[in-house]
């Protein structure tokens, strides 16, 4: 009787002690999806539609991640955490995305409206060294 005590002990504490370590990997995972969030937002996801979108998704996945994880549900918690960091990341990126098409955009409409207000008129004319067109 002594021994089985013993072992339902050990067994108790093998399972207190991965209960414990799903635990911190959740507060790590937690913190990831935070900062992943975190930047999204600064990075200027919630100013376009789509990023804005997989922003309030990533919020409520960590909403669900953190009710998940005060009932226990620890795996639950983990694949939600993720999901809310992986979301944040492609809000970020997509924004960046946006925000360099946006850039380019600018760019080659400047190009244009300096093309067509060149001295000559003709903005697809060539110049030489000297100015002169070829």
């Amino acid at each position: 009787m002594h021994q089985l005590n013993r072992r339902f002990v050990v067994l108790f504490s093998l399972l207190a002690s991965a209960g414990c370590g799903a635990a911190q990997m959740n507060e790590s995972q937690q913190r990831s999806a935070s900062y992943a969030l975190h930047a999204a937002e600064l990075e200027g996801a919630s100013h376009h539609p789509r990023p804005a979108r997989l922003l309030a998704l990533a919020r409520l996945e960590m909403m669900r991640a953190a009710r998940a994880s005060d009932d226990g549900d620890e795996s639950g918690a983990t694949l939600l955490f993720e999901r809310a960091k992986t979301d944040a990341e492609l809000a970020r990126q997509l924004t960046r995305t946006l925000d360099e098409q946006e850039k380019t955009r600018v760019a080659w409409s400047k190009l244009g409206n300096n093309e067509s207000s060149s001295p000559s008129g003709d903005g697809d004319q060539e110049h030489n060294h000297r100015g002169g067109t070829l």
